[in-house]
C-alpha cells in the first residue's frame, strides 16, 4: 500500500507540473549562462578580427601613405624624400614601381646618377609609369651623359600613346649611333605603322637598309621618302642615297633618270657629280666622266669626296691607258688612305705599265696584306658572334678595323653594351 502511494504522489499531475516547472527554469537557466558566456566571445573574437584587419590595412596603405608624403618633400627635403621613398619601396615588398621611379629622379636632383641608375635597374614593372615623365628624365640623363640611365628610361617610355612616335624617333637616332642596327629597324618600322607619312622615317628606313647591304629594301624606302619630304635638301640628300642602292643593283638607267631629275631641278649636288662620273664609267663615257671630274676638284671639296674624286679619276686614266697621270691621282689616294687596298692595286697596275717593277711590287704587297687583313675580320667577327665575352678576340676585331680604316666600326666593337 505504501509503494502504491508513493507511486501515485509521484504520478499525480500537480508534482509533475512542479518538476517540469523546475526542469525548465534550470534549463534556461543554464542556457542564459551559456549564452553569456557565447555573447563574450563572439565580442572579444569581433574585437580581434577588427584589430587584426585595421592593422592589415594600416600596414597595406603605408606605402602609399610613405609615397605621398614622400612628393610632398620633394621640393623642400631631398634627403628626407629619399628615406621615405626607401622604406615606402621595403614596405610594399620591395616592389613600388612609382616609388622607385620618384627615388631616381631624387637621386638625379642630387646628381647621383650612378645610384639613379642602379635604383631604375631595380624597377620590376616600367609600365606603370608615366611615359612623359620617363621622356622628360631621359631629357636630364641625357644632358648630364648618364646615356645607359637615358636608354632605360626612354625604352621604359615605348608604351602606346600620343608621345610613342617621338620616343622611337629618339630610340632610332640612338641606336643608329649604337650600330644596333636591326633594333633601329624594327623601331622604324613601328613608327611607319603610326605615321606612315612620315619622310623623314622612310629615309632613315632606308639608309639603314642600304647601311645593311640591301640595295633593293633601301630603293623601295628612299621611293617612299621622296615625295613625302618637303625640304629641297633632303629630297637631294635622299636622291643621293636612291642613286647609290640603284648602283648597286645595277639599275644604270634608272639612276640616270634620277641624275637627270635632280639636274632639271637645279639640285645636282657634288656628291651626285660624283656619282655621275661613276655612272659615265660604266657606260663607256671615259672622257665625259674625266671632264666631271676635273671641274669637280677645281672646287672645295669636303676631304672624303676630294679622295673619291681622284680614286675615280685615276680608273679613267687607266680605262683611257694613260698610266703616268692615273699614277699621279692614285697616289694621292694612298696618301691620304694607306688602308685603301684598291688604290694600292690599281697603282700597282700603273707603275705596271710605265715600266716602274719595284714601285708596283711594293703597293702589290701592300694590297695583297690589306686583302689578307680584311679576310681575317670576316673570320674573327663570325668568331666574336659565337663568343661575345672574348676580350681578346673583340680587341683583335677592333684593330683590324683600325688597319682597313674603320675607326667608328673599330670603336664600337670594343665598347660592349
Amino acid at each position: 500500500m505504501r509503494r502504491t502511494a508513493e507511486v501515485d504522489f509521484a504520478d499525480s499531475p500537480c508534482v509533475v507540473m512542479q518538476q517540469l516547472k523546475f526542469g525548465l527554469l534550470v534549463a534556461e537557466d543554464r542556457h542564459l549562462s551559456c549564452w553569456r558566456l557565447n555573447s563574450k566571445s563572439i565580442v572579444t573574437m569581433g574585437c580581434v578580427l577588427a584589430s587584426v584587419l585595421g592593422l592589415f590595412w594600416y600596414f597595406q596603405g603605408r606605402p602609399q601613405r610613405l609615397y605621398e608624403e614622400a612628393q610632398t618633400l620633394v621640393a623642400t627635403d631631398l634627403a628626407q624624400a629619399e628615406k621615405l621613398l626607401e622604406l615606402a619601396t621595403a614596405s610594399a615588398g620591395g616592389n613600388f614601381p612609382e616609388a622607385e621611379f620618384l627615388h631616381c629622379r631624387v637621386l638625379a636632383a642630387q646628381r647621383r646618377w650612378n645610384e639613379a641608375l642602379g635604383v631604375f635597374g631595380r624597377i620590376a614593372d616600367t609600365s606603370k609609369l608615366d611615359p612623359a615623365q620617363l621622356v622628360q628624365f631621359a631629357g636630364q640623363a641625357r644632358t648630364a651623359g648618364a646615356n645607359l640611365l637615358m636608354q632605360l628610361a626612354l625604352r621604359a617610355a615605348k608604351q602606346p600613346g600620343p608621345g610613342l612616335p617621338d620616343v622611337l624617333r629618339q630610340l632610332i637616332r640612338i641606336d643608329i649611333e649604337a650600330g644596333r642596327f636591326e633594333v633601329a629597324l624594327q623601331e622604324c618600322r613601328e613608327l611607319l605603322a603610326l605615321e606612315p607619312e612620315d619622310g623623314v622615317a622612310w629615309r632613315i628606313l632606308g639608309t639603314i637598309h642600304l647601311e645593311k647591304k640591301e640595295p633593293l629594301a633601301a630603293e623601295a624606302a628612299f621611293l617612299e621618302a621622296i615625295p613625302r619630304i618637303n625640304s629641297p635638301e633632303e629630297v637631294t640628300l635622299v636622291r643621293q642615297h636612291l642613286i647609290e642602292a640603284l648602283l648597286d643593283v645595277g639599275k644604270i638607267q634608272d639612276a640616270r633618270q634620277q641624275l637627270k631629275t635632280a639636274s632639271e631641278a637645279g639640285l645636282l649636288s657634288d656628291e651626285m657629280k660624283l656619282q655621275e662620273a661613276y655612272l659615265d664609267r660604266l657606260e663607256g663615257h671615259i672622257d665625259a666622266g674625266i671632264q666631271t671630274l676635273q671641274a669637280l676638284l677645281e672646287k672645295r671639296l669636303v676631304e672624303q669626296q676630294k679622295t673619291r674624286a681622284h680614286m675615280l679619276l685615276g680608273l679613267l686614266w687607266l680605262d683611257k691607258s694613260e698610266p703616268d697621270k692615273a699614277v699621279v691621282s692614285l697616289e694621292t689616294v694612298v696618301a691620304r688612305q694607306p688602308f685603301n687596298k684598291e688604290a694600292h692595286h690599281k697603282l700597282a697596275q700603273a707603275y705596271h705599265q710605265t715600266g716602274q717593277p719595284e714601285k708596283a711590287r711594293l703597293h702589290s704587297e701592300t694590297a695583297q696584306q690589306l686583302t689578307e687583313q680584311a679576310v681575317e675580320l670576316l673570320d674573327k667577327l663570325e668568331q666574336l658572334r659565337a663568343d661575345p665575352t672574348n676580350s681578346s678576340l673583340r680587341q683583335r676585331v677592333g684593330d683590324l678595323y683600325d688597319l682597313l680604316g674603320k675607326p667608328e666600326q673599330a670603336d664600337r666593337v670594343r665598347r660592349v653594351d
